[in-house]
């Protein structure tokens, strides 16, 4: 699909997953921080991302040049507390941990229990997820939890208005996986950011392990499913089927709202989304911030202040749209 379309701000997205590794520490030059003892134990749900280069970049540019341990879940619950487990009297080793999704951040919140600062990054709702009380903190009564990190939510409301200057929306599927907290925090806001703006909302489950999407994607296939646009939350699940998935709405007339440029690259019609590398930089500049002595727990949660628009053209001409003349570059939530 990318040979046949022009992606509007998008950049080519690197992929790259581990089960288990360790990498060696690097001399630092005389001038710069002192090297991380330990080094960073990096906790991900499905192999690393974009933030994943992102937050090294930013380690590398700060001169934290440190091993790094990883432990990849691989989307599986089972797998990720057996890791953990095995990683219990070493995690007082590490200097910082960092954490990937809501899931894994939750779950290793659980287990590390405030003995080294904790990182996490690509959650929508830090505070549903009780990770932290406050997105700001509260800089007069710290909560005694070593963690902050970065929320990667974008509003359902922002995401409908910006699809609504392309096409009408009047019947919308939403595809859910209820095993995801943070794909039902997203649902809770959809269901009222569509009642607000008139829409229909019909909501399609999914899960992981079961058939159910498989299911779906021939009923789509099919346009079996009476609406006229899709939303697609962001879901580690179902961002991890993107190409799958779109393989199938392509060749179908429904209109589809992306939540990564991943999705969009696959034919998704407009994304409006995190920028996952800026937003692993910025995961480092945290834990700088901490090693130069500042309270983790007065730290507030970074926020995504102007997520992008990506539109593919090649969907616009497919599904005889019209294409906005601002129809990409960066909004403000």
């Amino acid at each position: 699909m990318l040979s046949r379309s022009i992606l509007l701000s998008l950049s080519l997205i690197l992929f790259w997953a581990s089960a288990l590794a360790k990498e060696p520490p690097v001399d630092l030059p005389a001038d710069g921080p002192q090297p991380l003892s330990a080094g960073i134990l990096m906790v991900l749900w499905r192999g690393e991302t974009e933030a994943e280069h992102g937050f090294r970049e930013g380690l590398n540019e700060l001169g934290f040049n440190s091993p790094v341990t990883i432990i990849d879940a691989r989307q599986d619950r089972n797998r990720l507390a057996g890791l953990l487990r095995l990683q219990t009297h070493q995690l007082s080793q590490f200097d910082a941990v960092y954490t990937f999704g809501t899931t894994a951040s939750v779950m290793t919140q659980q287990v590390l229990r405030n003995r080294r600062p904790q990182i996490f990054n690509m959650v929508s709702d830090p505070v549903g997820a009780g990770l932290v009380d406050g997105l700001s903190r509260n800089q007069n009564s710290p909560s005694g939890k070593s963690i902050t990190g970065i929320s990667d939510a974008i509003s359902a409301s922002l995401r409908l208005t910006t699809a609504a200057t392309m096409f009408p929306i009047k019947r919308l599927a939403v595809l859910i996986n209820p095993r995801e907290e943070n794909s039902m925090s997203q649902l809770q806001e959809l269901r009222k950011a569509s009642t607000d703006q008139g829409i229909d909302l019909i909501e399609l489950r999914v899960a992981p392990g079961t058939p159910l999407l498989d299911n779906l994607l021939t009923l789509l296939a099919a346009e079996g499913v009476d609406v006229d646009s899709i939303y697609v939350p962001s879901d580690s699940y179902l961002i991890s089927r993107s190409k799958e998935i779109m393989k199938v709405l392509n060749q179908t007339r429904y209109r589809v709202i992306a939540p990564t440029k991943g999705f969009v690259g696959a034919g998704a019609l407009i994304g409006v989304v995190p920028d996952y590398r800026e937003l692993g930089r910025r995961a480092a500049h945290l834990l700088q911030q901490i090693r130069q002595g500042d309270d983790i727990d007065r730290i507030p949660v970074v926020s995504i202040e102007r997520p992008r628009v990506l539109v593919n053209v090649a969907a616009v001409e497919r599904l005889g749209l019209s294409l906005p003349v601002h129809s990409s570059g960066w909004l403000s939530q």
